[in-house]
């Protein structure tokens, strides 16, 4: 017996020590035993690929779809106008459909619908935006949203899905559910109904839906939140709404019922019938634009091959897109080593195909991979093969008439992953994966910038009609709120801040904090706001200053005149350091905080000081 439980205790401790070995020398990318032959995880990794192959190749037999399409590995007729030049996917911070004539916008269709919404305030465009874990819980397309939303007018959190694993952190919408939901989804091998484009559908007997609408707080614009679902027998279901029962005709491969259309943030929806195929609610305003998040954690885009094409095709009438978002990658990075991602542009060049077919008057704008690292020896480095793999998605992108938008030069390439995890405080987290919210935010700033970078390329179209001027500013509640003193400061008795404002002129951020804490005014003791104190200004109504042209617009610093020293800004620097070479800039003009290069910046950044009034002043 002793013999036994020794013999079961050494093959237990050996076991235990080899997977140790395996998984430090897998995470650190080391052979430092010689023991690469006896890895327990080698052949977990090396079937990585092919089981991601397999996964998204189990799907149910799309019948609309067999043996119609053109040969996948054709590239398709080219419809940009004039010559295409690939290299132009290394271009940062700029969205491009490798047009050589630069002067054009990429999403010539989309650009032109936005145009008719920012002078007419009528109309909708829908964007889809589908991606992994890098949007899980609405990072990134939040502040895309908020950005789009806050410069074409009207807001709206757009789909939810019935029920969410990101419903604890998501803080777009309030969201609860109630009773027994069964769920079919990418990862369900036998499906009883096509997915939506979320990649889920759910069924209830019994349940129930409570949201809320938090991305605006405005109490009179309308918003319209529908109930997406499938068909059920018969044609007809019943749905409880705010605690009023109502019959809808649910009588197509997709139907969008409408459930209410007034002021009020809050729905809830009671669902007494598991025979239909339940999908979300969409929050969105009646005109404007409408950002859907489609995230699904784990992966790589292959899986969209699962949506149904007839169902997609009936998007086209109850929901249609405007623009499709395509952004994966990170799921592909699973091995340090891995350089050739041919595979991936071979399998998922028929899915991208099979959602242009089904979708013909949507445009489509292929996002790259963010920046991520692995543990090269003993330091992080970004993956040896992620320029390969960025490349291969702007091919793709080339190749069928995508837009494409390269996320990792723009963040900054090489190295920037490990940086911003690296930083005080933090833009990711320390998996060297993902962005933290900070980082996501940036990352989307950075898009919405590339999107009115590609607007403002429209030719032949008058620019967008300014925002309308204030009246001419008197004793208004606002201004009497400010005291300016002898020494020409501006005194805020309510924020108990005292504020002076450097010549209008551009500083660095290195200029503006030397400026700040060597000021002498009225006794000195100043140094750079942060970005709370800088945003605590932003008054919409109001406007200060002579403003800044870009691209022929005129963009005052939306804040009491009193500030107008401010001149031909509405940038200014606060003290917030963020890395070697950014540091946070307040946008006075839309009351937003962004992250700015210390230097160089493309755009005038103007220098504030600021301190507490009760603060001891040097010398007194």
């Amino acid at each position: 017996m002793n013999h036994n439980k020794n013999v079961v205790v050494f093959t237990l401790l050996t076991t235990f020590l080899l997977f140790l070995y395996s998984y430090v020398a897998t995470i650190a990318h080391t052979n430092f035993l010689g023991l690469n032959n006896v890895s327990i995880l080698s052949d977990i990794l090396t079937e990585r690929t092919d089981s991601i192959l397999q996964a998204a190749a189990a799907m149910p037999e799309d019948t609309a779809a067999k043996k119609k399409d053109k040969p996948a590995d054709k590239p398709l007729a080219s419809t940009v106008k004039g010559e295409k030049d690939l290299t132009l996917y290394t271009l940062p911070k700029t969205i491009v459909n490798f047009s050589t004539d630069t002067a054009l916008p990429a999403l010539p269709d989309l650009m032109q619908k936005m145009l008719a919404i920012k002078r007419n305030k009528k109309g909708k465009v829908r964007i889809a935006w589908f991606g992994d874990s890098m949007i899980e819980g609405d990072l990134l397309s939040q502040t895309f949203r908020r950005r789009m939303q806050q410069y074409f007018g009207a807001y709206g959190v757009g789909f939810v899905s019935a029920t969410s694993v990101t419903a604890g952190f998501r803080t777009t919408v309030a969201h609860k559910w109630k009773g027994d939901w069964k769920e079919e989804s990418f990862k369900t091998k036998d499906l009883s109904v096509p997915l939506f484009l979320s990649g889920h559908t759910f069924f209830t007997g019994n349940g129930e839906l409570e949201l809320k609408d938090m991305t605006f707080k405005d109490t009179t614009q309308q918003i319209e939140k529908a109930l997406l679902c499938g068909p059920v027998h018969g044609g007809m279901v019943n749905i409880t709404v705010n605690g009023q029962q109502r019959q809808y005709k649910a009588d197509k491969p997709l139907n969008r019922l409408t459930l209410d259309t007034s002021a009020s943030h809050n729905i809830s929806i009671g669902i007494r019938n598991d025979k239909l195929p339940v999908y979300g609610v969409s929050l969105e305003p009646q005109s404007g634009v409408v950002v859907d998040n489609f995230s699904f954690r784990g992966i790589t885009g292959l899986e969209l091959g699962k949506l149904d094409t007839n169902f997609l095709k009936s998007l086209e009438n109850e929901n249609f897109y405007d623009l499709v978002i395509l952004e994966y990658g990170a799921n592909l990075m699973f091995r340090p080593d891995d350089v050739d991602y041919s595979w991936y542009q071979k399998h998922i060049l028929p899915v991208v195909r099979k959602l242009q077919k089904a979708m013909p008057h949507t445009e489509f704008l292929i996002v790259s991979t963010a920046d991520r690292a692995f543990l090269y020896g003993d330091k992080w480095k970004s993956a040896t093969g992620i320029e390969n793999l960025v490349k291969i998605q702007a091919t793709l992108a080339y190749n069928n008439n995508a837009a494409f938008y390269n996320m990792y030069a723009s963040m900054g390439g090489a190295g920037t992953i490990v940086s911003w995890a690296d930083a005080t405080p933090p833009l990711a987290n320390k998996d060297y994966i993902h962005p933290n919210h900070k980082g996501a935010e940036t990352l989307g700033n950075m898009l919405f910038d590339a999107f009115i970078k590609d607007f403002q390329k429209l030719r032949g179209a008058p620019a967008p009609p300014p925002p309308p001027a204030p009246k001419a500013a008197g004793p208004t509640a606002i201004d009497s709120a400010y005291t300016v003193t002898t020494c020409n400061t501006i005194v805020d008795k309510k924020s108990n801040l005292e504020w002076y404002i450097a010549d209008d002129k551009d500083y660095t951020w290195t200029e503006a904090k030397e400026w700040a804490e060597h000021l002498q005014v009225c006794n000195g003791g100043w140094g750079l706001p942060s970005a709370a104190q800088l945003l605590s200004l932003h008054k919409p109504a109001l406007r200060a200053g002579k403003g800044v042209i870009i691209n022929g617009q005129k963009f005052y610093a939306r804040m009491s005149p009193v500030f107008g020293r401010i001149g031909h800004s509405s940038w200014v620097w606060t003290k917030e350091n963020i890395d070697e070479a950014n540091a946070n800039t307040v946008n006075l003009n839309q009351g937003l905080k962004a992250l700015s290069p210390k230097k160089a910046a493309s755009y005038p950044i103007r220098a504030f000081a600021v301190r507490k009034l009760n603060a001891p002043k040097p010398g007194l």
